[in-house]
């Protein structure tokens, strides 16, 4: 995408949100740079948004390469807990007021995938923003590390490569994806007045792709994780029965 592209320059334009560190307006301020670098949403332009927002798009990022790891990682059980982490996110997102009981879930999702972004980056910004106290600024650099990564991991799928260098073309506008979220969730931030307080679903996107997805995409209902390989940290512990002593004593 070129820095002339129409796209571009309205996103630019809105408030002077710097939307990537790829390109500078030539304004004769500051002299451009590469106009072929991917652009990657960052930590000011998330900053904008208000809390739920930022934990809605981190969650969004994570969504978009979780097929990826499908197959590639371990095994079901641990993308069960891929699948988990990203669905305890758009949950919090979706319902920004979360209760006192439940709302170190996202800390457990975080611990239980051990650090793998950007689907820990995603669970952790949940988390802050379900405590009222939380580091709002903890929570914009979650969402920028879960951005970073996801254009990252687009960018450098080997699957791109097993099609043959005519596919490179395409590389570019699927990771551009993170940048148009964010874009689209600061238009509707503005327009509709939203609040930290405002929750933001992930039908707040639209469809994943505009036009042809990339080849090794897949819908994944990750709402129907199967039980038994739920995160162990969540699962209720049993009750242990108290030992009777000899003889029948109490």
């Amino acid at each position: 995408m070129k820095p002339d592209d129409p796209f571009i320059q309205d996103a630019l334009s809105e408030e002077g949100i710097p939307i990537t560190a790829g390109y500078v307006p030539a304004d004769g301020k500051a002299p451009p740079s590469d106009a072929e670098r991917p652009l990657t949403p960052v930590w000011e332009a998330i900053g904008k948004l208000p809390r739920w927002a930022r934990v809605a798009f981190a969650a969004r990022c994570a969504r978009r390469v979780l097929p990826l790891f499908a197959e590639r990682r371990r095994n079901q059980d641990w993308f069960a807990k891929l699948a988990h982490a990203v669905r305890v996110a758009e949950e919090f997102a979706s319902q920004a007021k979360v209760g006192s009981d439940i709302a170190d879930r996202p800390l457990f999702a975080a611990q239980d995938v051990q650090g793998e972004a950007p689907f820990s980056h995603a669970a952790y910004a949940a988390h802050v923003a379900a405590h009222s106290r939380g580091n709002p600024a903890d929570i914009t650099q979650r969402a920028t590390e879960a951005a970073s990564t996801a254009c990252r991991l687009l960018a450098e799928e080997p699957h791109w490569r097993e099609k043959g260098p005519e596919v490179e073309s395409e590389q570019v506008p699927f990771t551009e994806t993170p940048t148009q979220d964010l874009v689209r969730l600061l238009r509707r931030a503005k327009e509709q007045n939203w609040t930290d307080d405002t929750p933001v679903p992930p039908e707040v996107f639209g469809p994943m792709w505009e036009g042809e997805p990339p080849h090794w995409w897949r819908e994944i209902d990750i709402a129907k994780t199967p039980p038994e390989v739920e995160p162990q940290s969540l699962a209720p512990k049993p009750k242990k029965r108290p030992k009777r002593k000899p003889g029948g004593a109490k």
